[in-house]
């Protein structure tokens, strides 16, 4: 692979980071070539069994509201982002953390987990993605969700609802 290229596989999700232009603001001045070079499923294996070279994409979604759900994802071993990253400090500042026996506490290891993790820097933020949502004007009960789709469990439809 070139110098400056960054490896994705499938669609071109990683091309339309560059190309959106609320992205573009955000990002660096260099535009790295992108290039697809397998199929999805085989670059998702290979890429996790670390069979690439250079910068490889990969996004990654919050499981659950916990900053524990992206730290978790370089622990040492066979890692769901595919880095190759290790450190057993980390990994053991990790689980002492989340046995904290106060959340104060608990919230005070993972950040220094997070500190640890962006010294070492082991996985570059390129973008963010974000999701748009539209809601009729008469669904009520429909809180935004912070991670994930949205949860219908509570929403209800308003029939007394009229146009103003």
């Amino acid at each position: 692979m070139q110098p400056g290229a960054i490896r994705y596989e499938g669609s071109a999700a990683a091309n339309d980071a560059w190309a959106r232009p609320a992205c573009a603001r955000r990002l660096p001045p260099a535009r790295p070539l992108l290039r697809q070079i397998q199929e999805e499923t085989v670059g998702i294996q290979n890429r996790n069994a670390l069979h690439y070279s250079g910068v490889a994409d990969r996004g990654w979604w919050a499981d659950y509201l916990d900053p524990n759900t992206f730290l978790e994802a370089v622990l040492s071993g066979p890692g769901v982002i595919g880095t190759g990253w290790s450190d057993p400090a980390f990994d053991v500042m990790l689980s002492d953390a989340n046995a904290a026996p106060s959340s104060r506490e608990r919230m005070r290891g993972l950040a220094q987990c997070e500190r640890l993790l962006l010294r070492a820097m082991p996985v570059l933020p390129l973008y963010c993605n974000v999701q748009a949502v539209l809601r009729k004007p008469f669904v009520r009960g429909l809180s935004p969700a912070k991670v994930g789709s949205a949860r219908f469990k509570y929403a209800w439809i308003d029939t007394n609802w009229r146009p103003s």
